[in-house]
């Protein structure tokens, strides 16, 4: 985890259990309010929260931890790739409309309806 990120690398050691771990999952949870994507080895989920408030989670796993994927009532499930490997690796990110108390910027729409990106930095 490092200051300022909204995402985290997660590294499993998987090494020195008794027996190998049959399975290994990660996922984000279910809502019907959130709208969700998914493609192989990437989840998304975006929407209202309970609080009222607009948030993001995602989950991207690399295609050689990916197996597949797994819904359940409550969630969305990646699969991982954990038998014979030492470790598994995979990335969670999540960003809340209101983080430190301010809303995400959003984007500037110019007279002929083109979208820019800012500038983060000086030219």
């Amino acid at each position: 985890m490092h200051a300022g990120k909204r995402y985290t690398i997660h590294e499993v050691r998987t090494e020195g259990q008794d027996k190998p771990l049959p399975r290994l999952c990660t996922g984000i949870r279910k809502s019907k309010e959130q709208k969700t994507y998914r493609e192989k080895g990437l989840m998304v989920s975006w929407g209202v929260d309970s609080l009222g408030q607009t948030h993001g989670m995602g989950v991207y796993v690399p295609q050689s931890y990916f197996s597949n994927y797994l819904e359940t009532e409550q969630n969305h499930v990646a699969l991982l790739k954990s038998r014979n490997r030492k470790t598994v690796r995979f990335v969670f990110a999540a960003a809340w409309e209101k983080e430190l108390g301010r809303p995400w910027p959003r984007p500037q729409v110019h007279a002929a309806g083109s979208q820019r990106r800012r500038r983060t930095h000086a030219a």
